[in-house]
């Protein structure tokens, strides 16, 4: 596994360039930054001078907010994309299970909605689900015999269970 001071020297490689010459304030993107300490201890905080606020190397990154090292991100990425299960990878490094399940989740989506984006670029999506009961269980609605509510099953509907799930996805170019 590579150590967490060569994974911050790369990120900050790729996101800033070779030269900081990238570095730009990401809510307001002026070019007056300022180092303004550092970030769990190999990341450096910046200082806006145009908008007063603070961002580090990892802001808008898919390391945003997570307690993982971004050393266990990488490893955990490598290792899944070499074909090796959550459960391998999990018994291997010792990271939590469902902290893998998790990473890897939010990697996938990533890519996903990325190469989403990218086809869709300049159009407007509104995408909604809705979970559509089958039938009413009481006789307030209809003059049948109430179902009985036996039903076993856990979990989020679907075409096996009394609420089956409906997608809705419209597109419009944009205006």
């Amino acid at each position: 596994m590579p150590t967490e001071r060569k994974c911050a020297g790369v990120l900050k490689t790729i996101r800033w360039g070779s030269r900081m010459e990238k570095l730009a304030c990401l809510r307001c993107h002026s070019n007056k930054v300022k180092k303004h300490g550092r970030y769990r201890k190999h990341y450096n905080r910046y200082l806006c001078n145009s908008c007063g606020r603070t961002f580090n190397d990892l802001t808008g990154t898919i390391f945003e907010e997570t307690k993982l090292k971004v050393k266990d991100w990488i490893y955990i990425i490598k290792e899944f994309a070499g074909t090796a299960s959550k459960n391998a990878v999990h018994k291997e490094s010792g990271i939590n299970y469902g902290t893998v399940g998790r990473v890897v989740g939010i990697v996938l989506s990533s890519v996903e909605a990325r190469q989403l984006l990218e086809k869709l670029t300049g159009d407007v999506i509104e995408i909604d689900e809705m979970y559509m009961s089958v039938g009413s269980k009481g006789t307030r609605q209809t003059e049948r015999k109430p179902r009985r509510r036996g039903l076993r099953l856990r979990g989020r509907g679907t075409g096996d269970k009394d609420k089956p799930p409906i997608v809705g996805v419209t597109v419009r170019a944009a205006p």
